[in-house]
């Protein structure tokens, strides 16, 4: 059922060796780490300096599974330009997964150099925000070769729960106001519309103090252990 666990939104509020540790004692845990153009060192997006650090934990847990959830212009000009400025700034190498946060803002794209760009990204699985928007794009990719698999997200990083869960047909993610203290209730309702297919789950905002400003490690200890029923 559950493959992955993704925690998404460290920052600077927490020591990336703490996230190291995590990922020792439960392997199935990936951070997702929100990068942005201009957001690097403000609540959820962690500075250049923070990822520099992470990357050197990494070196030395290269298991380790990491998401770079991308945000912003670079994911229109990668999108429309076939633009990938975003690995100059962040350290890519140690992103096993990319996601592509479209926030339900219509995304246009240039098919030959949006493709091409996707297929220089070896070794690399992408994962598409269903927004309800955007959810075109991914047929796109998959057709093309592309390993890229749906998130299905409608709710944008803003933590609300949706009306219902969408069913998928592989393998997919499912996000969107999932919470340690909700997860129980809402785990039951994710695996009928997976029809106990393989999944993964994403928390996000009710990892966060409530002024947003921490990302708080007690939280993220509690979503993996109710997770953990579900492997």
């Amino acid at each position: 059922m559950i493959t992955k666990i993704t925690l998404t939104g460290a920052d600077n509020s927490i020591d990336p060796k703490q996230l190291v540790n995590i990922s020792k004692e439960h392997p199935l845990v990936e951070w997702g780490i929100l990068v942005s153009n201009n957001n690097f060192g403000s609540p959820r997006f962690p500075s250049k300096g923070w990822l520099t650090w992470l990357a050197q934990g990494y070196k030395g847990l290269p298991e380790m599974n990491l998401s770079c959830h991308l945000c912003g212009r670079w994911v229109r000009e990668l999108c429309f330009e076939g633009k990938t400025e975003f690995i100059s700034h962040i350290p890519i190498e140690i992103f096993k997964r990319i996601q592509l946060n479209f926030h339900a803002i219509v995304h246009k794209i240039n098919k030959k150099e949006f493709l091409e760009a996707l297929k220089s990204f070896k070794g690399v699985q992408f994962i598409f925000q269903l927004d309800d928007v955007n959810n075109d794009i991914l047929k796109v990719a998959q057709d093309a070769g592309i390993n890229a698999v749906p998130l299905f997200d409608t709710s944008g990083g803003a933590g609300v729960l949706p009306e219902s869960w969408p069913a998928s047909v592989g393998y997919a993610g499912y996000a969107g106001g999932l919470s340690p203290d909700n997860l129980a209730q809402q785990m039951p309702e994710i695996l009928k519309a997976s029809d106990n297919k393989p999944i993964w789950i994403d928390a996000e905002t009710r990892l966060r103090s409530e002024d947003d400003k921490v990302f708080e490690e007690d939280k993220c200890l509690e979503f993996i252990k109710q997770a953990y029923k579900y492997i």
